[in-house]
């Protein structure tokens, strides 16, 4: 997700920081088309994955219906912001 939203920006000549988070990437987002306000639920509970599985207090477990979740998500937004620089 985070590669995508970052291939988002650069499309539209837009810098960015080095940055993994991607509430903030989506918010960058944004400002350039507002219908990536749709997207805030599903980025915000991808980014929990990304920052509990680098920076874990102990090792994160997930279930099959988060994970399906997370796979949902990924393909849905994936396939949003295709459709976007396409």
């Amino acid at each position: 997700m985070e590669k995508i939203l970052k291939a988002f920006l650069v499309f539209n000549k837009k810098e960015f920081p080095k940055t993994h988070d991607l509430v903030h990437l989506l918010n960058l987002c944004k400002k350039i088309d507002g219908s990536f306000k749709t997207m805030e639920d599903e980025v915000s509970f991808l980014n929990r994955f990304y920052i509990e599985v680098r920076y874990p207090p102990e090792i994160a477990v997930y279930s099959k219906e988060e994970c399906r979740e997370a796979i949902e998500y990924t393909q849905e937004l994936t396939q949003f912001i295709v459709n976007k620089i396409v």
